[in-house]
């Protein structure tokens, strides 16, 4: 019984890839929103 609840067939759950891309593409949003919701505040002048 312990084997069946640990053994999976693939089909349920996330693969590292997926997880790891989904952390790269919050990276690169939070890297392009970050300047636009923040401003720049040099440009005030």
């Amino acid at each position: 019984m312990i084997k069946r609840a640990i053994k999976r067939n693939g089909e349920r759950g996330f693969t590292m890839i997926e997880l790891v891309m989904v952390i790269v593409l919050i990276g690169i949003v939070a890297g392009v929103a970050a300047p636009v919701l923040f401003g720049n505040s040099s440009s005030i002048d």
